[in-house]
C-alpha cells in the first residue's frame, strides 16, 4: 500500500513534472512570441519616429520658404501698388487728352463754320462786288456815250 501509494505520488509528481514542463514550453513559446512582437512593435516605433522627424523636417523647410516667400510677395504687392498708381496717371492723362482732343474737335468745327460763314460773305461780297462792277461798267458806258 506504502509502495502503492509512493507509486501514484511518483506518478503524480512525473505527471505534474510533465505538466510543469509543458506550461513552461508554453510561456517559453508566448515569451519568444512577446519578445518578437515587441520587436516588431519597438521597429514600427523606430520607423514612426523616423516619419514623423522626417515630417518635422518637412514642415520646417516649409516654415522657412513660406518666410523666405514673405518679402518677396510684399515686393510684389508694392510694385503691384506702384503699377496701379501709374495706371491712375495714365488714366487720368488719358481723360485730359480725350478732353483737349474734345475742345479741339469743337474749336476745329467752331472754325469750320466760321469758314462757311466767311466763304458765304465772300461770296456775298464777291458778288456785290460784281454788280457794283456791272454797274461801274454801265455807268461808264453811258458817261461815255455823253463824252463822244
Amino acid at each position: 500500500m506504502v509502495a502503492n501509494e509512493i507509486r501514484n505520488l511518483s506518478e503524480q509528481s512525473k505527471q505534474s513534472a510533465k505538466n510543469i514542463n509543458n506550461i513552461i514550453k508554453d510561456i517559453s513559446r508566448e515569451t519568444d512570441t512577446l519578445v518578437s512582437t515587441t520587436n516588431l512593435v519597438s521597429n514600427n516605433f523606430k520607423d514612426q519616429i523616423d516619419i514623423v522627424d522626417s515630417s518635422i523636417s518637412t514642415f520646417k523647410e516649409i516654415i522657412s520658404d513660406i518666410e523666405n516667400m514673405l518679402p518677396k510677395i510684399s515686393s510684389i504687392n508694392f510694385a503691384a501698388e506702384g503699377i496701379n498708381k501709374e495706371k491712375n496717371i495714365i488714366m487720368e492723362n488719358i481723360q485730359t487728352t480725350s478732353s483737349i482732343s474734345e475742345e479741339t474737335s469743337a474749336a476745329s468745327e467752331e472754325m469750320s463754320a466760321f469758314t462757311e460763314e466767311v466763304t458765304a460773305s465772300s461770296e456775298i461780297v464777291s458778288n456785290g462786288a460784281l454788280v457794283v462792277l456791272d454797274t461801274a461798267k454801265l455807268m461808264n458806258k453811258e458817261v461815255n456815250r455823253f463824252i463822244f
